[in-house]
């Protein structure tokens, strides 16, 4: 019978427009899967054939794809090993986000690209994620004194306490009034 449609469980996926062309050109008359002749034995039947044209995620770049992901979670001194923190505590920051990190990659002079709709997946609610480019295509690193992601990320932890904005928030905090006396 002719494959117009596509059953996953109840989901029926449908694979021709109304006029009959089809929806991915990739895909003209079904399933990718289905194009392999049943060679396993047992009843033989006509599977449905595609052409040849491959289709790239137009979601983001190959390139970009590749890079490095950074959550702020992983340099949070606040949070546990499992709760997501990946160096040790003494060479993490305290609630970073993802403007102080972004700045500090920046000043490293890496390829950075900051992914604010995105959530970290231990914790759906804290938002934002940094893309890093560490290494060339050819594999070498970018800056050498960035070899890897681990590296990278201890030294944002280091950093980020003695950012300009962080220094000002702390000085801040220390001329609060105190308690009013009667």
């Amino acid at each position: 019978y002719p494959r117009d449609f596509w059953m996953r469980g109840r989901l029926r996926v449908a694979l021709k427009k109304e006029n009959g062309e089809p929806i991915n050109p990739a895909f003209p008359t079904g399933h990718h899967s289905l194009d392999k002749q049943n060679k396993g034995g047992g009843r033989k039947r006509k599977m449905a054939t595609t052409s040849s044209v491959t289709v790239k995620p137009t979601y983001i770049s190959t390139g970009k794809k590749k890079w490095n992901i950074l959550y702020p979670a992983y340099i949070n001194s606040k949070l546990t090993e499992a709760e997501g923190r990946r160096i040790p505590k003494d060479k993490c920051a305290e609630n970073p986000n993802i403007a102080e990190m972004y700045e500090v990659i920046k000043q490293t002079g890496l390829p950075c690209e900051p992914e604010i709709d995105k959530a970290y997946p231990r914790d759906f609610w804290m938002r934002g994620r940094l893309r890093v480019a560490l290494k060339k295509e050819n594999g070498e690193p970018i800056n050498p004194a960035f070899p890897t992601k681990k590296v990278l990320m201890q030294h944002i932890g280091l950093a980020i306490p003695k950012l300009p904005s962080r220094l000002n928030a702390d000085a801040n905090q220390g001329k609060g009034k105190g308690k009013k006396g009667k």
